[in-house]
């Protein structure tokens, strides 16, 4: 058996189930061919074909091999939402050196796999913009289902979460 999948290049979302790829010769030496209908509503992007053989001899779990890969740009007419972020849950007040959680719930209309990163900045109470010791002031939050590194609970459920805490120097505020 012969067959394929579309999937995004990170892996993290198939874009088609396995589809059976068909001989269309008839001597020793064969030619595989399938095709798939792509949705209409897939978004533009980069995307990697995976084939497949499962041959008959080796043991069934040792029989499947990959065999090949190929990466497409694939060029959409599909609308691009953009993300809508809700429900943030974060505790009213902090002490300093006080390690906390907080998170947000994502939702996009074009899918998860559609999120590039989901991040938060810090701000003195003058309104200033607060950067890390390498120039940083965007600070990435998870959704990977790390409870113990950074307190999300459930990998790709759009809710990301992050721990954080204020140093003892930093300036009180609301």
């Amino acid at each position: 058996t012969v067959w394929f999948v579309i999937q995004t290049i990170d892996g993290i979302e198939d874009v088609t189930s396995s589809i059976i790829m068909e001989s269309t010769s008839t001597n020793s030496r064969k030619t595989y061919t399938g095709q798939v209908e792509i949705d209409e509503n897939l978004l533009s992007g980069n995307y990697e074909v995976q084939y497949y053989v499962e041959d008959k001899i080796r043991n069934s779990g040792s029989n499947v091999v990959k065999v090949g890969t190929k990466q497409f740009k694939y060029v959409s007419a599909a609308e691009n939402f953009a993300p809508v972020i809700s429900d943030l849950d974060m505790p009213i007040s902090v002490d300093k050196e006080i390690l906390f959680s907080f998170s947000v719930f994502v939702a996009d209309q074009n899918g998860l796999n559609d999120i590039d990163s989901v991040y938060y900045q810090v701000t003195d109470p003058s309104g200033k913009l607060i950067l890390n010791s390498q120039n940083i002031s965007k600070f990435p939050m998870f959704d990977n289902g790390n409870t113990a590194a950074n307190g999300d609970e459930t990998a790709k459920d759009g809710r990301y979460t992050v721990f954080l805490n204020y140093p003892a120097a930093a300036p009180s505020g609301e």
